[in-house]
């Protein structure tokens, strides 16, 4: 059970991508847990609208499905015909179960019409942070409550954790509780603990065997037996976790840590902002400061943004450069490609 069985790559958002390997030991336990958080009618019509080449679309979308032995559907959600016609699909085919990103919904929402015979019994979301405003839109979207904020990574196999609104308030990066395993955080301290803040660790039996012919980089992303995500957030007392962002993005100014993901989401939940991508920039008094670049669909100013910013966080996180831009780049799994989003910003200005 413990033989390779499958090499995923890691999305590249944060470098160069790394290939994954999986055992049919960690594959087993992951869809072995999946289906003791899934309801099997949830799963009798599911859709899979995502590429094959990452865990979300594969192992989720399609190997869940079919290990419970349920029909699977197949339509590309890069064809905006699909995504304009998804109302229809979902009604033609009575699909009962979908999993996709959250900048697909945001085209959903644009572009189709709602279903109507209300087939719909669960809606996963993840690969990428999840607003209160979206998550709130898909459910009203759907006419159904049961809409989940899931999270995993290439190195678990896909989810490991999950909340739904049917029985969580949607609130951004709320990701429920474990599904099978443990976490953990690493504090400022160095300490690690099963509640708090810090840099989030795995305990999964869906872990990785280690990253394709690189033992030294596999061996830096491991403490004491733990996996490290380099993904920031909390653990309460109950085991539930909410993430903030990722260890590798944060805007250090003069000693003040901003998460990059917390300003995206405070100006997407902004009417005239479709979208938005914080970054570092580079500051010769505060070391660095956070730059924004934004997909506006109003005539606003700067200004007013920076003015209703104020009225929502300290001055100090308010971006110090503004980009409007007529896309946010993304990867072809529907994550922003933050980096590169930095560098055309810094580049072409």
């Amino acid at each position: 059970m413990n033989n390779d069985a499958l090499i995923l790559f890691t999305s590249g958002t944060t470098g160069i991508p790394k290939g994954v390997v999986h055992s049919y030991k960690s594959l087993a336990a992951r869809l072995r847990h999946n289906l003791e958080n899934i309801p099997k009618d949830n799963l009798e019509n599911s859709l899979c609208l995502l590429p094959m080449h990452f865990g979300h679309g594969l192992i989720g979308n399609c190997l869940t499905p079919l290990a419970s032995e349920q029909n699977l559907f197949v339509a590309s959600g890069n064809d905006l015909k699909n995504i304009s016609s998804l109302g229809d699909i979902i009604d033609t085919h009575e699909i009962s179960f979908l999993s996709s990103v959250p900048s697909l919904w945001k085209l959903i929402f644009k572009l189709s019409k709602k279903p109507i015979k209300k087939t719909l019994k669960r809606i996963h979301v993840g690969s990428a942070p999840l607003s209160k405003q979206v998550w709130n839109n898909i459910a009203t979207w759907s006419s159904m409550n049961n809409v989940v904020n899931m999270y995993g990574i290439t190195e678990t196999a896909n989810w490991i954790s999950g909340a739904s609104s049917d029985e969580y308030e949607p609130q951004d990066g709320l990701i429920g509780k474990m599904w099978g395993g443990a976490a953990y955080v690493l504090g400022d301290d160095g300490k690690i603990n099963k509640s708090g803040k810090g840099v989030i660790l795995l305990d999964t039996p869906s872990q990785m065997k280690g990253y394709f012919k690189l033992d030294n980089i596999t061996d830096e992303f491991m403490h004491d037996k733990l996996f490290v995500t380099g993904d920031i957030g909390t653990i309460d007392e109950d085991g539930t976790i909410t993430i903030t962002g990722r260890e590798k993005f944060e805007i250090n100014r003069a000693g003040m840590k901003i998460n990059p993901e917390d300003l995206d989401l405070l100006l997407e939940g902004h009417d005239s902002v479709d979208e938005a991508c914080a970054f570092a920039i580079k500051d010769e008094l505060f070391g660095e400061v956070p730059g924004i670049a934004i997909k506006i669909n109003d005539k606003i100013k700067e200004r007013e943004l920076k003015a209703w910013c104020a009225t929502k966080i300290i001055a100090e996180k308010i971006p110090s450069k503004w980009f409007v831009v007529d896309e946010i780049p993304k990867n072809d799994r529907g994550k922003v490609d933050r980096l590169l989003v930095a560098k055309r910003c810094l580049n072409e200005n």
